[in-house]
């Protein structure tokens, strides 16, 4: 199984990478790392997580969380449907001219 977790840590690396370049496919990466985190959870066994392990586990899934919230259901959301726009939009927007 631990090529399923090697699986599910790199598309979390890049789709929290991908958030910051307002990548198209970037919160598809952390939707498809949440359902195979939830699918492959059963089949890793018995884990013993220590008090600080789990609060740091659930804080970042608390923060992945808001970030899909806010990359689906909100204004931003624009940012990630356009080929054009992106980070470098969302600099030039934020100086007062337009994308």
């Amino acid at each position: 199984m631990a090529a399923t977790e090697a699986v599910i840590d790199s598309l979390v690396v890049v789709g929290l990478v991908g958030m910051l370049n307002f990548w198209r496919l970037s919160r598809w990466c952390l939707v498809g790392a949440l359902a195979l985190a939830f699918v492959a959870r059963p089949f890793l066994g018995l884990v013993v997580y220590s008090a600080f392990e789990g609060f740091f586990a659930s804080l970042f899934s608390c923060v992945v969380m808001w970030l899909l919230t806010v990359s689906f259901w909100t204004p931003i959301a624009k940012r990630f449907a356009g080929s054009k726009g992106g980070a470098c939009c969302l600099t030039i927007a934020l100086s007062g001219r337009e994308c």
